[in-house]
């Protein structure tokens, strides 16, 4: 996925690049278990000007591989 992100021209997918070749990544890389997102949405009004806000959740335990 990041190789794809940062080599767009490149006809080759990511996924077809032997794990040798794809670029080494030294800066850190976070994940967050949580994010919210922030949508438009016109077709339902509940929301104050059908606006609407929605946590999503990904945790490890979730899926019992627990670190």
């Amino acid at each position: 996925f990041l190789y794809e992100q940062l080599s767009p021209s490149n006809a080759l997918p990511g996924t077809s690049m032997p794990l040798g070749q794809l670029p080494k990544i030294k800066d850190a890389i976070y994940v967050y278990y949580s994010a919210v997102a922030i949508f438009y949405a016109p077709d339902d009004p509940s929301g104050i000007d059908s606006m609407h806000r929605e946590r999503i959740r990904a945790i490890p335990q979730w899926c019992g591989s627990a670190p």
